[in-house]
């Protein structure tokens, strides 16, 4: 009896700590959350993916409309940006600016763009990376597929509203 209740609490504490584990800020497969400074975080969930050339490299993904409520808008874009000369090779890239990605291969500029943000009442909102972070995203290019993880990046808004936040992506084709 008393090897079962050792084994029953034993159980009990390995759920709670793995509970505990679980970050809210983990963003599922082929997600996004934009986290403004102040406000609760909004996902988006992906609908369509692809990389594209003008002037940069771009992976560019575009949500499903009207997600479900909790959310900061009803739908969004996000865009990497990369200097290469076709797809952006796999590897660890170091964020900056888009005024900054010229000239730098190793790095990548991000800019998340939410249309129709009921919280904060902004119909266009454009968020980017910014000059001299010291983070980094993962970047996967294989079988002509690319993919990308993001952790609390930091972001800033362009225009009015909550000017800081944090985007946390998994997106892939």
């Amino acid at each position: 009896m008393k090897n079962i209740i050792i084994l029953f609490f034993s159980a009990f504490i390995l759920c709670i700590s793995c509970k505990k584990e679980n970050n809210k800020n983990d963003t599922a497969v082929n997600t996004w959350s934009i986290t403004p400074d102040g406000f609760e975080s909004g996902s988006y969930r992906l609908k369509t993916i692809g990389l594209k050339t003008n002037v940069y490299q771009m992976l560019v993904a575009t949500s499903e409309e009207n997600q479900p409520s909790g959310n900061a808008g009803t739908n969004s874009t996000l865009t990497l940006y990369f200097v290469t000369v076709g797809p952006p090779p796999s590897g660890v890239y170091k964020v900056t600016s888009v005024e900054k990605l010229s000239g730098h291969p190793d790095c990548v500029a991000i800019q998340a763009q939410t249309f129709g943000d009921p919280r904060t009442g902004l119909s266009n909102t454009s968020w980017y990376s910014l000059e001299g972070s010291t983070q980094q995203i993962s970047y996967e290019f294989k079988d002509g597929k690319a993919s990308a993880t993001l952790k609390d990046i930091a972001i800033k808004q362009a225009g009015g509203g909550p000017s800081t936040g944090t985007l946390s992506a998994r997106i892939s084709q």
